[in-house]
Protein backbone atom coordinates (compact mmCIF):
# COMPACT_ATOMS: atom_id res chain seq x y z
CA UNK A 1 0.00 0.00 0.00
CA UNK A 2 1.22 3.50 -0.62
CA UNK A 3 2.57 5.15 2.50
CA UNK A 4 1.22 8.49 3.74
CA UNK A 5 3.48 11.44 2.93
CA UNK A 6 6.07 9.42 1.02
CA UNK A 7 9.32 10.33 -0.70
CA UNK A 8 8.70 9.73 -4.37
CA UNK A 9 10.12 10.76 -7.75
CA UNK A 10 9.18 14.30 -8.89
CA UNK A 11 6.18 14.71 -11.25
CA UNK A 12 8.41 15.33 -14.28
CA UNK A 13 10.22 12.03 -13.78
CA UNK A 14 6.97 10.22 -13.10
CA UNK A 15 5.48 11.56 -16.33
CA UNK A 16 8.51 10.42 -18.30
CA UNK A 17 8.20 6.91 -16.94
CA UNK A 18 4.46 6.78 -17.55
CA UNK A 19 4.78 7.99 -21.11
CA UNK A 20 7.15 5.21 -22.09
CA UNK A 21 6.63 2.48 -19.53
CA UNK A 22 6.88 -1.02 -21.05
CA UNK A 23 6.14 -4.14 -19.02
CA UNK A 24 8.44 -3.59 -16.07
CA UNK A 25 9.83 -6.42 -14.02
CA UNK A 26 8.15 -7.07 -10.72
CA UNK A 27 8.08 -3.69 -8.99
CA UNK A 28 8.73 -5.26 -5.60
CA UNK A 29 12.30 -6.00 -6.73
CA UNK A 30 14.83 -3.78 -8.46
CA UNK A 31 12.33 -1.18 -9.62
CA UNK A 32 11.32 -0.50 -6.03
CA UNK A 33 14.95 0.01 -5.09
CA UNK A 34 15.27 2.62 -7.83
CA UNK A 35 12.08 4.25 -6.62
CA UNK A 36 13.55 4.99 -3.21
CA UNK A 37 17.13 5.75 -4.23
CA UNK A 38 16.37 7.99 -7.20
CA UNK A 39 18.04 5.69 -9.73
CA UNK A 40 16.73 5.36 -13.27
CA UNK A 41 13.79 2.89 -12.98
CA UNK A 42 14.28 1.51 -16.50
CA UNK A 43 17.94 0.78 -15.83
CA UNK A 44 16.96 -0.87 -12.56
CA UNK A 45 14.34 -2.94 -14.36
CA UNK A 46 16.92 -4.11 -16.89
CA UNK A 47 19.39 -4.97 -14.13
CA UNK A 48 16.76 -6.90 -12.22
CA UNK A 49 15.79 -8.80 -15.36
CA UNK A 50 19.43 -9.69 -15.93
CA UNK A 51 19.52 -11.04 -12.39
CA UNK A 52 16.66 -13.41 -13.28
CA UNK A 53 13.92 -11.51 -11.49
CA UNK A 54 10.65 -12.84 -12.88
CA UNK A 55 8.94 -10.36 -15.24
CA UNK A 56 5.22 -9.74 -15.42
CA UNK A 57 3.37 -12.31 -17.51
CA UNK A 58 2.35 -9.75 -20.11
CA UNK A 59 3.82 -6.36 -21.06
CA UNK A 60 1.84 -3.51 -19.58
CA UNK A 61 1.62 -0.03 -21.08
CA UNK A 62 0.48 2.52 -18.55
CA UNK A 63 -1.77 5.44 -19.39
CA UNK A 64 -2.45 8.26 -16.94
CA UNK A 65 -4.88 11.17 -17.09
CA UNK A 66 -5.07 13.73 -14.27
CA UNK A 67 -7.31 16.76 -13.96
CA UNK A 68 -6.46 19.81 -11.87
CA UNK A 69 -3.87 18.35 -9.50
CA UNK A 70 -0.17 18.67 -8.84
CA UNK A 71 2.46 17.17 -6.56
CA UNK A 72 3.96 19.59 -4.05
CA UNK A 73 6.44 19.34 -1.14
CA UNK A 74 4.87 18.46 2.20
CA UNK A 75 4.25 21.53 4.34
CA UNK A 76 5.42 23.86 1.58
CA UNK A 77 9.04 22.96 2.24
CA UNK A 78 11.82 21.96 -0.10
CA UNK A 79 12.29 18.38 1.10
CA UNK A 80 11.58 15.17 -0.77
CA UNK A 81 8.27 14.46 1.05
CA UNK A 82 5.42 15.24 -1.34
CA UNK A 83 1.65 14.95 -1.63
CA UNK A 84 -1.15 15.43 -4.15
CA UNK A 85 -2.97 18.77 -4.05
CA UNK A 86 -5.73 20.38 -6.13
CA UNK A 87 -5.00 23.27 -8.49
CA UNK A 88 -8.67 24.15 -8.94
CA UNK A 89 -11.95 23.69 -7.07
CA UNK A 90 -13.77 20.35 -7.38
CA UNK A 91 -17.37 19.41 -6.72
CA UNK A 92 -18.54 16.02 -5.42
CA UNK A 93 -18.34 13.12 -7.88
CA UNK A 94 -15.61 14.54 -10.13
CA UNK A 95 -12.85 12.35 -11.48
CA UNK A 96 -9.48 13.63 -10.30
CA UNK A 97 -7.44 11.20 -12.36
CA UNK A 98 -7.26 7.68 -13.71
CA UNK A 99 -4.37 5.33 -14.43
CA UNK A 100 -4.77 2.19 -16.54
CA UNK A 101 -2.48 -0.63 -17.61
CA UNK A 102 -1.02 -0.95 -14.12
CA UNK A 103 1.01 -3.98 -12.95
CA UNK A 104 -1.02 -6.56 -11.03
CA UNK A 105 0.42 -8.58 -8.15
CA UNK A 106 -0.83 -11.59 -6.23
CA UNK A 107 0.31 -10.24 -2.86
CA UNK A 108 0.06 -6.79 -1.26
CA UNK A 109 3.05 -4.55 -0.71
CA UNK A 110 3.69 -1.04 0.55
CA UNK A 111 3.18 0.13 -3.05
CA UNK A 112 -0.06 -1.62 -4.05
CA UNK A 113 -3.79 -0.96 -3.83
CA UNK A 114 -6.04 -3.99 -3.43
CA UNK A 115 -8.38 -4.63 -6.39
CA UNK A 116 -9.95 -8.00 -5.50
CA UNK A 117 -9.61 -10.74 -2.91
CA UNK A 118 -6.45 -11.97 -4.64
CA UNK A 119 -5.19 -9.10 -6.84
CA UNK A 120 -3.33 -5.88 -6.06
CA UNK A 121 -2.55 -3.12 -8.58
CA UNK A 122 0.56 -0.96 -8.45
CA UNK A 123 -0.01 2.78 -9.19
CA UNK A 124 3.63 3.86 -8.81
CA UNK A 125 4.87 6.60 -11.14
CA UNK A 126 1.31 7.77 -11.94
CA UNK A 127 1.17 10.85 -9.64
CA UNK A 128 -2.08 9.44 -8.19
CA UNK A 129 -0.08 7.35 -5.72
CA UNK A 130 0.67 10.60 -3.91
CA UNK A 131 -2.85 10.70 -2.44
CA UNK A 132 -2.53 10.09 1.28
CA UNK A 133 -4.74 8.29 3.75
CA UNK A 134 -7.36 10.08 5.83
CA UNK A 135 -9.98 8.70 8.19
CA UNK A 136 -12.29 11.45 6.85
CA UNK A 137 -11.20 11.54 3.19
CA UNK A 138 -12.24 13.92 0.44
CA UNK A 139 -11.91 11.28 -2.31
CA UNK A 140 -12.69 7.64 -2.94
CA UNK A 141 -10.50 5.15 -4.76
CA UNK A 142 -11.82 3.19 -7.72
CA UNK A 143 -9.65 0.16 -8.36
CA UNK A 144 -9.94 -2.89 -10.63
CA UNK A 145 -7.70 -5.65 -11.95
CA UNK A 146 -7.77 -6.20 -15.73
CA UNK A 147 -11.17 -4.51 -16.31
CA UNK A 148 -12.71 -5.70 -19.56
CA UNK A 149 -9.84 -8.11 -20.16
CA UNK A 150 -7.70 -5.36 -21.67
CA UNK A 151 -4.61 -6.07 -19.59
CA UNK A 152 -3.37 -4.34 -16.49
CA UNK A 153 -5.11 -2.77 -13.53
CA UNK A 154 -6.96 0.51 -13.09
CA UNK A 155 -6.69 3.02 -10.26
CA UNK A 156 -8.73 6.23 -10.14
CA UNK A 157 -9.64 8.92 -7.63
CA UNK A 158 -13.09 10.51 -7.46
CA UNK A 159 -14.12 13.34 -5.18
CA UNK A 160 -16.62 12.83 -2.37
CA UNK A 161 -17.17 16.44 -1.30
CA UNK A 162 -16.57 20.02 -2.42
CA UNK A 163 -12.81 20.57 -2.46
CA UNK A 164 -11.24 24.04 -2.74
CA UNK A 165 -8.14 24.70 -4.79
CA UNK A 166 -4.91 24.02 -2.89
CA UNK A 167 -6.34 21.12 -0.85
CA UNK A 168 -4.43 17.86 -0.27
CA UNK A 169 -6.29 14.83 -1.65
CA UNK A 170 -6.88 11.68 0.35
CA UNK A 171 -8.82 8.45 0.47
CA UNK A 172 -9.43 5.93 3.25
CA UNK A 173 -7.00 3.06 2.74
CA UNK A 174 -9.29 0.73 4.69
CA UNK A 175 -11.89 1.00 1.93
CA UNK A 176 -9.59 -0.94 -0.43
CA UNK A 177 -7.21 -2.91 1.83
CA UNK A 178 -8.28 -6.01 3.72
CA UNK A 179 -5.02 -6.59 5.62
CA UNK A 180 -2.16 -4.24 4.82
CA UNK A 181 1.43 -5.29 4.18
CA UNK A 182 2.65 -2.05 5.76
CA UNK A 183 0.32 -0.83 8.54
CA UNK A 184 1.07 2.56 10.07
CA UNK A 185 0.08 5.00 12.79
CA UNK A 186 -2.35 7.56 11.39
CA UNK A 187 -1.82 11.26 12.05
CA UNK A 188 -4.59 12.62 9.81
CA UNK A 189 -5.83 14.82 12.68
CA UNK A 190 -9.51 14.14 12.02
CA UNK A 191 -11.93 13.79 14.92
CA UNK A 192 -12.73 10.28 13.70
CA UNK A 193 -9.05 9.28 13.34
CA UNK A 194 -8.62 5.54 13.96
CA UNK A 195 -4.93 6.00 14.97
CA UNK A 196 -3.76 2.63 13.65
CA UNK A 197 -4.34 1.79 9.97
CA UNK A 198 -3.97 -1.93 9.25
CA UNK A 199 -6.79 -2.68 6.81
CA UNK A 200 -10.52 -3.31 7.01
CA UNK A 201 -10.09 -6.75 8.59
CA UNK A 202 -8.53 -5.12 11.67
CA UNK A 203 -11.26 -2.54 12.33
CA UNK A 204 -13.41 -2.69 15.44
CA UNK A 205 -16.91 -4.01 14.74
CA UNK A 206 -18.54 -0.58 14.96
CA UNK A 207 -15.88 0.98 12.74
CA UNK A 208 -16.32 -1.77 10.13
CA UNK A 209 -20.09 -1.33 10.02
CA UNK A 210 -19.75 2.44 9.64
CA UNK A 211 -17.21 2.15 6.82
CA UNK A 212 -18.77 -0.81 4.99
CA UNK A 213 -21.12 1.23 2.71
CA UNK A 214 -18.08 3.14 1.34
CA UNK A 215 -15.82 0.11 1.04
CA UNK A 216 -14.89 -1.41 -2.32
CA UNK A 217 -16.92 -4.39 -3.54
CA UNK A 218 -14.14 -6.89 -2.77
CA UNK A 219 -13.90 -5.58 0.81
CA UNK A 220 -17.65 -5.95 1.26
CA UNK A 221 -17.47 -9.52 -0.07
CA UNK A 222 -14.54 -10.41 2.18
CA UNK A 223 -16.38 -8.94 5.17
CA UNK A 224 -19.48 -11.00 4.33
CA UNK A 225 -17.39 -14.16 4.09
CA UNK A 226 -15.64 -13.42 7.38
CA UNK A 227 -19.01 -12.83 9.08
CA UNK A 228 -20.09 -16.36 8.12
CA UNK A 229 -17.09 -18.00 9.75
Amino acid sequence: MVMPVSSRVPPSAAAAVVAEAPGEVDAIAGLHAAYWTGADPKAAAAAAAAASVAPLDEPVKMSVVTNGVEVVPWGGGTGSETYLVTTRAFGPGELVGQATGLPIHAAPSIFTVQASATEHVNPEFTTLEKANHSCAPNCEAIVAADPGGGGGGTFALRTLVDIPSGTPLSFDYCTTEWSMAAPFACECGEAACRRSIQGFAHLAADQALALLPRAAAHIQALHADASLE
